[in-house]
């Protein structure tokens, strides 16, 4: 766990144009004001339509051009979403696992 941390923390400290995607609800707000913080750059994207995040959001990456997309608290992400992502991809989630290639992911009930 501490080397996936140091990971995730390393890819933070050195985006300059990250792109977070995190669910409307208090604790997806939450983990995106904290890692903004951290970072101190990037842009916020507010994902309205359910648990999933699929590629219908490609386009924001298009537009935005990241070099870092983190997505935050959302349960579901397609394999779709994250291969077409060009840059590199930190899922932070605490709901049920799921298996996906092409991220970097970390969740609680991994360990």
């Amino acid at each position: 766990m501490k080397r996936l941390l140091e990971t995730i923390k390393d890819h933070l400290q050195k985006a300059s144009n990250p792109l977070f995607f995190f669910d409307d609800d208090p604790d997806g707000a939450c983990a995106f004001l904290l890692l903004h913080k951290f970072c101190g750059t990037g842009k916020g994207i507010t994902t309205k339509a359910g648990p999933i995040l699929d590629v219908d959001s490609l386009r924001k990456c298009e537009e935005y051009q990241p070099d870092l997309v983190v997505i935050l608290d959302k349960a579901i992400v397609s394999q779709e979403f994250l291969d077409g992502v060009k840059c590199p991809k930190i899922w932070i989630d605490h709901h049920p696992l799921l298996k996906r290639d092409n991220v970097i992911y970390f969740n609680p009930k991994m360990f």
